[in-house]
């Protein structure tokens, strides 16, 4: 196993930590992948209304479909790579045969040649010659179908390979997105738990505060009730005052 690289990414207007046995280029190659994604889909015409949970699935939906269309391309070059192969193995035998034919006629005109005499074989040798050479020609277009089909199938197989790489980028940035997409359900978690503190918070506070304005009120009317209380003290003292003032001395 590799040494795990971790790279910060921007995905989505956040910075994730990826980390992986890939070097940055591909981390990197990931994340912009993702964007990509993501830009596309955000433009569909109400998407932006959806929960976070549908636009997540939705985003899960689309890389899951591209990475099965890369999976049905590399099954259908590796269909074209075995037919390619058969081909070849048809015409490599026909080419086989056609050598032994032009070998075979080739060895009957030197015959011909060595005849002594060539008049009466003339026409023989004519025939073996026309078969010879059309044998010749057969050989040259098997050789080229044959070189053909080679090609075809060095091609079928770089495409296949390169399919195979795709899908195993599709695979590999499946799971990058798997993994972003749980780190930002788990800071989603997070923040939801925040709010839900802070909002408990709040209306622990504002009890705090009504329960405050309640005391204080309870504090306003026994200071009220105090005060009258003072007030009945000070008018019955200056009233005994008064009273006192008008009695006669002895």
């Amino acid at each position: 196993m590799g040494q795990k690289n971790y790279t910060e990414v921007l995905i989505d207007g956040t910075i994730y930590t990826l980390g992986g046995t890939e070097g940055e280029p591909y981390l990197q190659k990931v994340a912009a992948y993702l964007n990509d994604k993501i830009g596309k889909i955000r433009k569909e015409n109400g998407f932006s209304k959806q929960s976070a949970e549908y636009q997540a699935l939705m985003i899960e939906l689309n890389i899951a479909d591209d990475y099965f269309k890369e999976q049905e391309r590399a099954d259908l070059l590796a269909e074209q790579k075995a037919a390619m192969e058969k081909d070849a193995y048809s015409l490599k035998h026909e080419l086989i045969t056609t050598q032994m034919k032009l070998e075979s006629d080739q060895e009957e005109l030197e015959r011909f040649r060595r005849e002594e005499d060539p008049a009466s074989v003339s026409e023989e040798r004519k025939r073996a010659e026309q078969d010879a050479e059309a044998a010749k020609r057969a050989q040259e277009a098997a050789e080229r179908e044959a070189e053909a089909a080679k090609r075809a199938r060095e091609t079928a197989e770089r495409e296949a390979e390169e399919a195979k790489r795709a899908q195993e980028t599709a695979e590999r940035e499946a799971e990058e997105a798997k993994r972003a997409q749980e780190a930002a359900e788990r800071e989603a978690e997070a923040a939801k738990r925040a709010q839900e503190t802070a909002e408990r918070e709040t209306e622990e506070t504002r009890q705090a505060w009504e329960a405050a304005e309640e005391q204080a009120q309870k504090l306003k009317e026994e200071l009220d009730a105090v005060k009258g209380e003072l007030e009945q003290f000070k008018a019955i003292h200056a009233a005994a005052a008064a009273a006192a003032g008008h009695m006669p001395r002895r």
